[in-house]
């Protein structure tokens, strides 16, 4: 049980790990790691036991709560996975994991369907031979900002073109204006204005988003090729301002939630303003590229985005969710 002084710390963590957030962003992680959320996560796992927050052991597995969600340890969660509804990623990085295919053998014993993002064209070639097989699965062919060739990346954008009438998921794609993509920031805008013209040229593509400090750019470039109108966005861990969120949401754009965003305050305030049919679920795992993963850690972790969600909205919010996320996966793979 937390006491009032847990809920004063807690009460400070969330700019502490909004910081982190930043801080997180702004360190030159090996461009194959996706160690900055585990970073976060372990910084904020210390800040909670400083401040004297207890982290309770999960009594269904024995791990310990990391990330407070609205002030509760949330592995202390159903016991039983029956008393949620379906859940389902809307963006994971199956490919990333050592043993991908077991997850997503797992997942698809549990009815969860999964949209696999991968982070280049060739990844997306690699990603459909190893989980081609598995009926929940929906790979996406993507270009992630931080895997565009800043000096030509002319080559990937063929491969990418070459490739897009195979699938119509589209993911990891998008822009990044942080201090890690500074570099290259125009090499970006042209590949993702060349995917954008491809995917609303085509039509009918589900997209996944990535936008970090670049929402407005993004949303420029989406309308100005039509993408907006002829293809489905899904906006990944939105972290923009209020203003590029209201813009997103008027343009019909869906959000992807996972428990990083739901353990700021502000990204609980974007919860509740999204509309709950444009919610969506994510895992966004693994934290490391290479690294073994289970889905256990998956369900773990769109538990607990589902339980911000419906602090936020209510528990009918998840039946919602469950419908709007089989509707945009249920297209043909």
């Amino acid at each position: 049980m937390l006491n009032a002084h847990h809920h004063i710390a807690i009460f400070h963590i969330d700019r502490s790990i909004e910081q982190l957030f930043t801080f997180a962003h702004a360190i030159p992680f090996p461009a194959d790691s996706n160690i900055g959320n585990h970073y976060i996560m372990q910084c904020t796992a210390e800040c909670l036991s400083l401040m004297g927050v207890p982290r309770k052991p999960n009594k269904t597995n024995g791990h310990f709560c990391k990330i407070p969600v609205h002030g509760k340890c949330s592995t202390a969660r159903h016991s039983k996975r029956g008393s949620m509804p379906e859940l389902h990623d809307m963006h994971c990085h199956l490919d990333f994991m050592s043993n991908g295919e077991k997850v997503a053998a797992d997942a698809q014993a549990a009815g969860t369907l999964i949209f696999a993002n991968t982070v280049e064209p060739d990844g997306f070639t690699m990603a459909r031979r190893r989980f081609g097989g598995y009926e929940n699965v929906r790979v996406g062919i993507g270009l992630h900002p931080w895997w565009v060739d800043g000096e030509n990346p002319c080559q990937q954008l063929a491969t990418f073109e070459r490739l897009l009438h195979e699938t119509p998921f589209v993911g990891e794609i998008g822009l990044d204006f942080g201090r890690r993509g500074a570099a290259t920031r125009d090499a970006q805008v042209e590949s993702f204005t060349h995917i954008a013209q491809l995917c609303a040229s085509v039509g009918g593509k589900l997209l996944s988003l990535h936008a970090v400090r670049s929402a407005q750019t993004v949303l420029d470039i989406l309308e100005r090729t039509g993408a907006l109108d002829t293809c489905t966005c899904i906006f990944h861990w939105f972290s923009d301002t209020s203003v590029q969120l209201l813009r997103a949401r008027r343009a019909g754009c869906f959000f992807s939630i996972n428990p990083m965003m739901a353990s700021t305050g502000r990204g609980r305030e974007y919860i509740k303003a999204i509309e709950v049919d444009r919610l969506l679920l994510e895992a966004d795992a693994p934290p490391e590229q290479g690294m073994a993963y289970s889905y256990d850690e998956l369900r773990t972790q769109l538990e607990r985005a589902g339980e911000a969600i419906v602090a936020a909205h209510g528990e009918a919010a998840l039946d919602v969710i469950a419908k709007t996320s089989n509707q945009l996966l249920g297209r043909m793979r």
